[in-house]
């Protein structure tokens, strides 16, 4: 196709039924973001592991502290 693109990912609610019919180029239709990245990432799960956080020390929360915030110039 003009752009080069061999691989198009669109919203599922956005399928037609020409894009079937399509050669040299697949139209991938998702529902939701995870699927996008699984088709984009695939590989990326064996090169690199998923982090799980072992310990409670292993995750951060932040303190519930009030933010400063700028008064107004009218």
């Amino acid at each position: 196709f003009q752009a080069g693109a061999d691989t198009v990912i669109i919203p599922r609610e956005n399928w037609q039924a020409i894009f079937a019919d399509l050669q040299g180029l697949q139209i991938i239709p998702v529902g939701h973001i995870d699927e996008v990245f699984r088709h984009v990432f695939r590989d990326m799960d064996k090169l690199i592991p998923a982090h799980q956080p072992t310990a409670a020390s292993d995750v951060f929360i932040a303190p519930s502290l009030p933010y400063l915030q700028a008064d107004s110039v009218e």
